[in-house]
């Protein structure tokens, strides 16, 4: 059922105005921004009849900077890896299936339906219950303003933390906030930024290395 439903959900995205990236995600950009969101599907179980579904959002210039201050600062483990998976296209992600009460595991069960509704649900629970919150996102400022909070349905824990605290510094300096206000913004996310460098790289000095790195407008 996973290639036919893959198929079938494929051409709907389309006709709502995504574009394949690659297999497994699809974006959509947002107009007159360099905001965009995406939609990315992992099939696992016997005969892919089950699916993972995240829900992401990206600035290009924000992932761009975070993804470069995590391959120098963020220790060995980074110094020669370039972003990988959903990393190269989104980072700030909502896991479709947990906050639409799938289960198990979170994911869609396909062979509890045929085809057409197992998209018309999928595409149901993304525009009712996920995008309303994505949509209130449509400029920098605003994706800057999600970046820094933990809202129930965008997790820190749910993405890689120290470059989403890359992206906020990438943001703040944009707009010209302050190095020692984006220091103080970002203390309470120190023990989510050590999660993703290096361990014998400190978060604070992490931090404060993407702070004094240079953006280009």
């Amino acid at each position: 059922m996973g290639k036919a439903f893959y198929k079938h959900l494929s051409a709907t995205l389309m006709d709502s105005g995504y574009k394949r990236v690659k297999y497994s995600i699809f974006r959509k950009k947002i107009e007159n921004t360099d905001l965009s969101s995406f939609v990315e599907l992992n099939f696992f179980g016997y005969g892919s009849a089950r699916l993972v579904c995240n829900f992401g959002l990206s600035s290009s210039g924000a992932l761009a900077f975070a993804n470069t201050c995590l391959q120098l600062y963020g220790g060995a483990l980074y110094a020669d890896r370039p972003p990988m998976g959903r990393l190269a296209y989104f980072n700030i992600n909502c896991q479709v299936g947990r906050v639409c009460d799938w289960s198990p595991r979170a994911a869609l069960q396909l062979e509890d339906y045929n085809i057409v509704d197992a998209v018309s649900k999928l595409m149901s629970d993304v525009e009712q219950r996920i995008a309303p919150h994505f949509e209130r996102v449509s400029d920098l400022r605003s994706f800057g303003s999600l970046a820094i909070a933990d809202p129930e349905w965008a997790h820190w824990i749910y993405c890689h933390r120290a470059i989403r605290a890359a992206e906020y510094v990438y943001v703040s300096k944009l707009f010209g906030k302050s190095s020692s206000d984006i220091s103080a913004d970002l203390q309470p996310y120190l023990k989510d930024i050590r999660t993703g460098i290096d361990r014998n790289i400190a978060p604070e000095v992490f931090l404060e290395n993407v702070i004094n790195h240079p953006i280009s407008n």
